[in-house]
């Protein structure tokens, strides 16, 4: 078991007293992504890594589903995109999955949709070049938190980025987070970034973070297994089954 460092003054700034709660579910939700990303390409019996793809919006998903615990907190469905996003006290968090770089964070490239554009233009600072692909989305119901369906980024004022290096074969490397707009060529310009322990990433820690409502954002793999009808039966409970039913050998 391992202990995390002490939030930052930025993040507590953002997320108040959650700060060390919300580090523990993004890393979390980075780990099961690449779990369940797993799970979809052997399932699929194919030697590529398409099922395997579709981590990114895995990701997505998880991170709302682990972050579903912050009081008061927004999930909004913007128009154009693939998955909820959280808005917590004015901040958007917005998870993104990029392939792995010898420079660590300081050369994360991203592709920069007009939906992506849309969502960093909450920081002022909307990307110079825009690709001209949209993510279509679809609707997402949740429990009792608030439902923002109207395309828009809710009360969000501010985006957080949260940028995962992960794949197939590297696994899960390194999980920035921090402010950034993509520049002209899709590279991340950090105004501020933080990295979460690689101990975070590899094991459990104290302090997880728990949704607010037991029934909602569980993982399907955490329920109690059924009691199984099967058991072990004698010769003679067999012969019993076969002269009520008029089985038998020919």
């Amino acid at each position: 078991m391992h202990e995390l460092p002490e939030a930052s003054r930025w993040m507590v700034e953002r997320f108040g007293e959650h700060a060390h709660q919300v580090r523990v579910a993004l890393a979390e939700a980075a780990r099961a992504s690449q779990e369940y990303a797993l799970d979809a390409k052997a399932g699929s019996k194919l030697e590529s890594n398409e099922a395997y793809g579709a981590l990114w919006r895995i990701l997505g998903h998880q991170v709302a589903t682990h972050m579903n615990f912050l009081p008061g907190h927004e999930q909004v469905h913007p128009k154009d995109s693939r998955f909820p996003l959280i808005v917590f006290r004015g901040t958007l968090v917005f998870p993104v999955r990029y392939s792995s770089s010898p420079h660590g964070g300081d050369k994360i490239r991203i592709d920069v949709s007009e939906y992506r554009a849309r969502v960093y233009a909450l920081n002022g600072r909307e990307p110079e070049a825009v690709q001209g692909h949209l993510d279509l989305g679809q609707e997402f119901d949740a429990g009792r938190v608030r439902v923002v369906r109207d395309g828009s980024f809710g009360s969000a004022e501010r985006v957080v980025t949260v940028a995962c290096a992960v794949s197939a074969r590297g696994g899960l490397q390194h999980v920035y987070y921090g402010e950034a707009a993509p520049d002209a060529l899709g590279f991340l310009d950090w105004t501020h970034r933080e990295e979460l322990p690689q101990s975070l990433l590899d094991s459990s820690i104290t302090g997880l973070a728990l949704s607010s409502d037991p029934g909602v954002g569980g993982r399907f793999d955490q329920a109690p297994l059924p009691e199984s009808p099967i058991s072990l039966r004698t010769d003679a409970e067999g012969n019993q089954d076969q002269s009520a039913t008029g089985g038998g050998g020919e």
